[in-house]
């Protein structure tokens, strides 16, 4: 993409609104619409059909823009321009692409998402409506006209609102989803300059500015041609946390209705900025208390979760996340990864020690225990404790299980009658449960 990028600057800088300008703004433009359908080859399924609707978005853009060379658009003619069915029809397939693309990436998981993408949505409507609507409209007598020059900034609203989905959505956050954000930032920037700049500066010409277009053009096709494209439509895992951006985002969205009604308000400037003041002030007080209250939530669903998979005495991991751990090792196994050998253990002797100094005793003895189990395993293995004073060690990389034969009940099976057999023969064994027998004593 730089190969097409870095001319197209150095053009559009030097020589704007020159043919040659037009001419590689044209190629970018192509080598995008080309990229899109690349990546709808490479996938399939709902993958594909996410793609599929990227890329017509896009050659409708394209289209829009070579029908614009041969039949501009004329403002304040009564029909519909031909380039506008085409730019026209882009916003809304890109948008539906895009938000294929997050209902792959987290199924089920939208609520929150789509809630938060209707509050700023509409804040940012009432903002567009009040700043780049009506000041484009007023002065036109075409109602068909005034529909069009409405949609644009509406049709913007869209992608914007698919663009924040995919950024509150859960799934990878690797070089090709910061890509493809990027671009479509990139391009609403680039709609809301070229919205904004002909109504503040009406005499700047904005060939130069036709960079912006190049530079999205350039960051999408590199997101759709990423070797790990994949991760774009790839699930995520569920976030339980409020994201700081999440936060900002409401707040501004807040803001935006009182902000605009105390802008047009009546009254001197010093009524106003104080309106202004307070409305920022409640605001922003509704936004802590809000902020606190979720922090509060998710701390204490973090406190269950905690007490849910380990050991109130000892800290350690209890029966079902040694279970669920286990699995994952198993299907890693099977696809390639280390096998994992499961210690089974307890202490001799215990029983005197709970008998003769009381269970505040035997419950220091397991402490103990399970401080030195956790000090001397690797960082990746698993210390559990099932009950009473057995002790499970998740061991990965030995070599052991068969991961095509063996399960997650096997193997603890199988290491609880080795340990059993160990005891049985006397303090301080071990014995080793291989190929279905158990292995002598040591």
């Amino acid at each position: 993409m730089a190969v097409v990028f870095v001319p197209t600057c150095v053009v559009v800088l030097v020589w704007p609104g020159s043919v040659a300008a037009d001419q590689l703004l044209g190629v970018g433009a192509i080598v995008l619409c080309l990229a899109a359908w690349i990546g709808f080859r490479q996938h399939g399924g709902g993958a594909r059909r996410a793609w599929l609707f990227v890329g017509v978005g896009l050659t409708a853009w394209l289209a829009g823009d070579a029908a614009y060379l041969v039949v501009p658009a004329t403002p304040g003619t009564e029909a519909l321009s031909i380039p506008d069915l085409g730019w026209l029809l882009g916003y809304p397939t890109l948008a539906v692409g895009i938000i294929r693309m997050v209902r792959l990436r987290a199924p089920g998981q939208l609520r929150d998402g789509l809630l938060d993408c209707l509050v700023m949505i509409t804040a940012a409507l009432v903002a567009a409506w009040q700043f780049l609507v009506l000041p484009h409209t007023s002065g036109m007598r075409s109602s068909i006209q005034m529909v069009v020059q409405a949609f644009y900034p509406l049709a913007d609203l869209t992608v914007f609102g698919a663009v924040i989905l995919l950024v509150m959505s859960p799934g990878k956050r690797g070089v090709p989803s910061r890509l493809l954000i990027s671009g479509l930032y990139v391009q609403l920037a680039g709609d809301l300059v070229f919205d904004v700049v002909p109504w503040l500066l009406p005499h700047l010409p904005l060939e130069r500015l036709y960079l912006i277009p190049a530079a999205a053009n350039c960051l999408l096709a590199a997101a759709a041609l990423h070797p790990g494209n994949q991760e774009l439509t790839e699930p995520g895992p569920l976030r339980s946390q409020l994201h700081p951006a999440r936060l900002i985002f409401l707040g501004v969205a807040l803001l935006t209705t009182p902000a605009v009604a105390v802008l047009h308000a009546g009254g001197s400037t010093g009524s106003r900025l104080v309106l202004f003041a307070a409305t920022v002030v409640i605001g922003g007080a509704v936004l802590a208390r809000f902020t606190y209250a979720v922090r509060q939530q998710e701390t204490a669903q973090r406190r269950l979760a905690h007490q849910a998979s380990h050991d109130q005495l000892t800290g350690l991991a209890n029966r079902q996340q040694l279970a669920a751990r286990l699995a994952d090792a198993l299907t890693s196994a099977r696809s390639g990864g280390p096998s994992p050998a499961v210690l089974f253990l307890d202490l001799d002797g215990f029983k005197p020690v709970n008998d003769t100094y009381g269970h505040a005793a035997g419950d220091a003895v397991l402490v103990e225990t399970a401080r030195r189990l956790t000090a001397v395993v690797r960082s990746g293995d698993v210390v559990a404790r099932l009950g009473g004073d057995e002790f499970v060690v998740l061991y990965t990389g030995a070599a052991v299980a068969d991961p095509e034969l063996d399960s997650a009940d096997t193997l603890l099976r199988n290491a609880d009658a080795a340990m059993y057999d160990a005891k049985r023969l006397g303090r301080g064994r071990w014995v080793m449960y291989s190929g279905g027998e158990l292995a002598p004593a040591v």
